[in-house]
C-alpha cells in the first residue's frame, strides 16, 4: 500500500484528537516507495490550518525538497 500526503495529514490530526500528541509535538510520517521519499508533518504547525500541500517531502537521506520546513524528527 502506498500512502500519500493526505494520509499523513489525517494521521497527524488523529493522534492529536486522541490526546496522543500535545501542541505541535509528535508526528506521523510515511515512506513513499515509488518516489523514494518520506512525507512528514512540518515543524511547529497548527494541524487545523495545515493542508496536504504543506506536508514536507524529503529524500531518504533527509534533504527537504517540497512542502513546509520538515519536523526536526525527520532524520529519526
Amino acid at each position: 500500500m502506498n500512502f500519500d500526503k493526505q494520509d499523513v495529514l489525517s494521521a497527524n490530526r488523529w493522534i492529536v484528537e486522541r490526546g496522543l500528541a500535545q501542541l505541535t509535538w509528535g508526528n506521523v510520517s510515511v515512506r513513499n516507495i515509488e518516489k523514494e521519499a518520506i512525507y512528514i508533518k512540518p515543524s511547529g504547525v497548527n494541524l487545523n490550518l495545515t493542508t496536504q500541500e504543506d506536508i514536507s517531502e524529503v529524500t531518504l537521506s533527509g534533504i527537504h525538497y517540497n512542502g513546509k520546513k520538515p519536523s526536526v524528527d525527520v532524520l529519526t
